[in-house]
């Protein structure tokens, strides 16, 4: 009887070995995204703080489009806050990518921004169409095109280098 459990003991061992095997071949590899945006401002509301000369909050909705590296033309949104003293503060906010096929991936930023510059890391919240479950992280840094103006409480309009590393899983 003795005998008879070895080969079976084998036989489950080959079995999972296999089924791991499998499990690492499904797996995605992460891909890179790199683009080039441009945007301006669709909405803009911004109050100013008593607490400091020149604080303002601010809420904003951008929009434009990114240049991928491969030359496709994407709309890119963005919405977010920010708490500016001088121009300079943090900011908070999503970033969406929308393809010509209407697949979306869409993240979480943060960071600062600063006169004439903007610093944000993030990551992916959500995908649809062939982004679907998207997973992964972002990063976007760019110069301004126009300050911040303490006069017209505005925050930056900029252009953007962005780069992302994510995974999709197996279809």
């Amino acid at each position: 009887m003795n005998v008879l459990k070895k080969p079976r003991t084998g036989i489950m061992r080959s079995v999972i070995f296999v089924l791991l095997c499998l499990g690492c071949l499904a797996q995605a590899h992460a891909e890179t995204l790199t683009c080039r945006v441009c945007q301006y401002d669709v909405h803009l509301d911004s109050l100013r703080v008593d607490d400091a000369e020149a604080h303002v909050l601010a809420l904003f909705a951008r929009k434009g489009v990114a240049t991928l590296k491969n030359g496709e033309v994407v709309e890119y949104a963005t919405w977010g806050t920010a708490d500016l003293v001088r121009g300079t503060g943090a900011v908070r906010g999503y970033a969406m990518l929308t393809h010509q096929d209407g697949s979306i991936a869409l993240s979480v930023v943060e960071g600062i921004t600063e006169r004439g510059s903007v610093r944000l890391t993030g990551a992916f919240t959500r995908g649809t169409g062939r982004f679907e479950g998207i997973k992964g992280v972002i990063t976007i840094s760019g110069k301004s095109r126009m300050p911040f103006d303490e006069e017209r409480e505005t925050i930056e309009n900029v252009y953007y280098e962005v780069t992302a590393t994510y995974t999709l899983p197996p279809r």
